[in-house]
């Protein structure tokens, strides 16, 4: 799956694997139904979204097929972040 792909609320999620704010890579957990917050140690409160089922599949998707990503799924929820081997620089 192609980055331009995906809709914006999965790559709304999917960037926040590297903190805009500090750079920092961070693990990011994910579940149907639930709200993804970004979080910011700002204090600058960033948009929920929403994650339905489609967003989810299409973040577990696009995550596995990535080379620079690596993902776990345990039951109803799904965490990822950039592998460590990684030069991926986001922001």
């Amino acid at each position: 799956m192609e980055w331009n792909q995906l809709c914006a609320e999965s790559k709304s999620v999917i960037e926040w694997v590297e903190n805009p704010y500090t750079g920092k890579r961070q693990e990011l957990e994910i579940k149907v139904g639930a709200y993804f917050s970004p979080p910011s140690p700002t204090g600058i409160k960033a948009k929920r979204i929403f994650i339905t089922l489609a967003i989810y599949k299409e973040i577990v998707r696009f995550v596995t097929e990535d080379e620079n990503l690596v993902g776990i799924q345990s039951s109803g929820s799904f965490m990822f972040k950039i592998d460590k081997n990684s030069k991926l620089k986001l922001h």
